[in-house]
């Protein structure tokens, strides 16, 4: 891959995870978006634009700032957060954790190479529906990845024990 778009390769495309996930209402949710080619190298330096549905719930809380030189010469491209429902990130050029600000780092998000990542966060419940976009891969059926968070506004608990004969409650 080069800096100028995946090196002629028309075999690169656009990778996204999770697509689907189940989110307790007021947490974020990490969405991480990839540039590879067949033989699973991660292209770096690559521009991958998020947006939100306009009937989604939610918004993007934080995107991934880290940007190659080659993207900065282009302020349009630059890596940032432009609405709530739009956001543009660029490709790492190297492996990097995102800590959540806990004392563990069990917990952290590791990004690798050729990877972006963006976070949603919901205040109610509902769907978030995320479309990721590369527009530097050339085939179009392989430079879109959809996913969608369900956030859920639910308390689980185990009921209190009880002893019944069968068939009752």
């Amino acid at each position: 891959f080069d800096s100028t778009g995946l090196g002629g390769l028309a075999d690169a495309r656009l990778t996204l995870s999770p697509q689907s996930i189940v989110a307790p209402v007021g947490s974020e949710v990490v969405l991480i978006g990839g540039i590879v080619d067949s033989q699973g190298r991660g292209a770096a330096s690559q521009r991958v634009d998020w947006m939100l549905s306009p009937e989604s719930v939610g918004e993007f809380v934080a995107v991934d700032q880290s940007a190659s030189c080659f993207l900065l010469r282009f302020p349009s491209n630059r890596p940032r957060k432009v609405t709530n429902s739009y956001a543009i990130s660029s490709t790492t050029t190297g492996r990097k954790a995102i800590g959540r600000g806990t004392a563990t780092e069990q917990d952290n998000v590791v990004v690798e190479r050729g990877q972006t990542y963006v976070t949603v966060s919901s205040p109610t419940d509902g769907a978030s529906y995320v479309t990721a976009f590369a527009p530097h891969v050339p085939a179009w059926d392989l430079r879109k990845q959809n996913a969608v968070i369900y956030w859920v506004d639910a308390q689980f608990s185990f009921p209190a024990p009880a002893i019944a004969p069968i068939g009752e409650r």
